[in-house]
């Protein structure tokens, strides 16, 4: 199994004019994407009552993270599903793990 050393934490909202369950199932189709990435680990998304998302997905590195969202800007089968998110929401933020379980 693979080590996670990297937790990226990223907080959006839907962009105005969509739905929160268009950008569930956005996320969740861009599941199929992400798993394939040098260094992915895992990935959870959830949604508080207020409409904001969570998107935390462990990589074995800062650097494979940070390819890896690279690569997904760059894809335009991707573009339809980012195009949900309301980009002045996005906050994006990458820790280095030191403890787990």
């Amino acid at each position: 199994m693979k080590q996670a050393n990297c937790m990226e934490v990223v907080t959006f909202r839907v962009n105005p004019g969509n739905t929160n369950e268009e950008l569930k199932k956005a996320m969740e189709a861009t599941n199929q994407f992400v798993k394939e990435f040098d260094g992915f680990v895992n990935r959870n998304t959830s949604m508080s009552e207020d409409g904001e998302f969570v998107d935390v997905v462990l990589w074995e590195s800062k650097e494979k993270a940070l390819k890896a969202a690279e690569q997904l800007m760059q894809n335009p089968e991707l573009a339809k599903n980012f195009a949900l998110i309301d980009p002045k929401s996005i906050v994006m933020n990458h820790y280095t793990i030191f403890s787990a379980q």
